[in-house]
């Protein structure tokens, strides 16, 4: 989302995919799309970043979460450090061959 000029530097960034100067919100939701932790980010963090610090905090507060579905953006290292830092599994719903918009499951939830 767009920051105002008046957002202190601190708290805002540049995301260069989007073009846009402000801040990026990381939610966490359960199956039926509730908010269960939600993470204000400048906007130049990344997705895997930004769910490094994220779900840690929320595995001690929710002990039965085991398994998250992630977008594309999350590919890669989280998913191993999940694994062996906090025993969760990242289930990413973006295959790698798919080109333009796709519906995802589970993920529309949220949206």
């Amino acid at each position: 989302m767009k920051a105002d000029a008046t957002v202190s530097f601190a708290s805002r960034g540049y995301d260069a995919g989007k073009k846009i100067n402000g801040r990026r919100r990381h939610l966490l939701t359960d199956t039926l799309g509730l908010l269960l932790a939600v993470l204000v980010t400048p906007a130049s963090t990344t997705d895997r970043d930004a769910a490094r610090i994220l779900l840690p905090a929320a595995s001690r507060r929710l002990p039965r979460l085991s398994r998250i579905w992630v977008g594309g953006g999350y590919r890669g290292h989280l998913q191993e450090w999940a694994g062996q830092h906090l025993g969760l599994v990242v289930d990413v719903r973006r295959s790698s061959d798919a080109s333009g918009f796709e519906v995802l499951p589970r993920r529309w939830v949220v949206e």
